[in-house]
């Protein structure tokens, strides 16, 4: 890899998980004000989410700190990434798991084609972020 893709790929991967790390300080802030409902009117899925801010609070600081790293070009970066990508990994598999075997994806309601996209981006975005940080751990 060029130095120069390497910079550019690293500003990208800067952006996209400063993205992901507001995302989940979002979801968590909608959640806690009950801005919108999400999950709280079921009392099995709002027993499911409250096992996770402590998770998700840390895949946010994982996000963070891979974007900081990402975007000064150090060599952690793709450490954070790579151990962000991992957490999205497993917090996405979780939550398709649970809400399967839930019965929230059939049949197919808003909210259920809501979470399926959510765990979608988080399967698809960590195996992603998995890869290209490899790739940049391997470039440095």
């Amino acid at each position: 890899m060029t130095r120069e893709r390497k910079h550019r790929l690293e500003r990208q991967l800067s952006v996209a998980t400063l993205v992901g790390g507001l995302l989940v300080a979002i979801y968590w802030t909608v959640y806690f004000t009950n801005a919108v409902p999400v999950g709280q009117e079921d009392s099995l899925a709002s027993a499911y989410e409250a096992a996770f801010p402590v998770a998700d609070a840390l895949l946010a600081i994982l996000l963070f700190a891979a974007s900081r790293a990402l975007y000064a070009g150090r060599r952690t970066g793709s450490f954070f990434l790579v151990a962000a990508a991992a957490a999205c990994l497993y917090l996405g598999f979780l939550d398709l798991t649970f809400y399967t075997r839930a019965g929230v994806y059939w049949p197919l309601t808003t909210a259920g084609a809501v979470e399926l996209f959510v765990n979608a981006c988080c399967i698809g975005g960590g195996a992603a972020a998995l890869r290209l940080g490899w790739q940049l751990w391997g470039a440095t």
